[in-house]
């Protein structure tokens, strides 16, 4: 395993780095295609590949922006230990002054970060780019679970949450969705054409804002290995575009990769999520950058 971007840079408590790489491969109720355990080594290692010079900032972010790589956990086999473990680490990166980025492993990760930052942000909004929205009280049997995640989340009462992209969904799912519509917004991939920039950035402005990125948001054409693809999703200019109105609207203070499942010869999905969390990166810290006023 190979740490992110770069061969040297694992991180230690002692460590002042702008962003901290923490791979998490949880792998405990995915439902349908499995590997998602094998993400963080596939997605860390492809990024070796990576050209630094990044097009729409006209620079090397890594030059600016330093990157470190959380050294690999050994997960709990029960999910709450997995979870409360995880929280630990996001908190303690957190605190450190670093960003925390979270390559899964599955969504079920994405409730570790929330826990973590909740306390230090009590007015955090969540912006979950999925195909799903994770609604469901329990998915065969469990509360903590993929499925249901985004409901676990808004288990803290101030939290809000946007769901862009998402096209299934059950119909408890729905009626639950109803009943939080205060603090609730769910964009479908269907009307994306119609999506509202006012509309996105009223929710998102002046806030601490996590953003976490399912890959089965994406069209099967683009990312084919997840373990629950979807069709109609988006492609990766519509993906990017709304991720700058978010990172020019709000202060990202954490976002995530999950549910990427590698397979051997599908190695350009592994790419395109590594290339995904670099630019995200960028994004998320283009102050840093010499040309940050150019990005729209």
């Amino acid at each position: 395993m190979l740490p992110f971007l770069t061969t040297d840079t694992w991180w230690s408590p002692n460590s002042e780095s702008d962003v901290v790489i923490i791979p998490y491969g949880l792998e405990h109720t995915v439902s349908w295609h499995p590997g998602t355990h094998r993400a963080p080594e596939a997605i860390c290692n492809a990024s070796h590949y990576l050209e630094e010079y990044a097009y729409p900032f006209g620079c090397n972010p890594c030059d600016f922006i330093d990157i470190t790589t959380h050294p690999f956990q050994i997960i709990p086999a029960k999910t709450q230990e997995a979870l409360s473990l995880l929280t630990n680490v996001v908190s303690h990166v957190h605190q450190k002054g670093a960003l925390p980025v979270v390559i899964g492993g599955e969504h079920t990760v994405t409730l570790a970060s929330i826990n973590a930052l909740m306390p230090h942000h009590p007015d955090l909004v969540l912006v979950s780019f999925d195909a799903h929205i994770d609604l469901r009280n329990t998915y065969e049997g469990k509360s903590l679970s993929h499925a249901c995640v985004m409901r676990r989340c808004l288990e803290h009462p101030r939290l809000s949450m946007m769901i862009m992209g998402a096209r299934s969904s059950c119909q408890d799912e729905i009626h639950y969705a109803a009943t939080q519509q205060h603090r609730l917004k769910i964009l479908p991939s269907s009307s994306r054409q119609d999506w509202q920039v006012d509309e996105v950035v009223s929710m998102v402005s002046g806030k601490p804002l996590y953003i976490s990125i399912d890959v089965d948001v994406f069209d099967p054409s683009i990312i084919p290995t997840t373990g629950t693809p979807e069709p109609d999703g988006l492609d990766w200019q519509t993906l990017n575009y709304w991720l700058q109105i978010l990172t020019n609207s709000a202060t990202v203070v954490g976002f995530d990769i999950v549910e990427l499942s590698p397979l051997t010869g599908q190695h350009h999905t592994d790419f395109t999520c590594a290339k995904l969390i670099y630019e995200l990166i960028a994004m998320a810290l283009k102050y840093r950058l010499p040309l940050h006023n150019s990005i729209g």
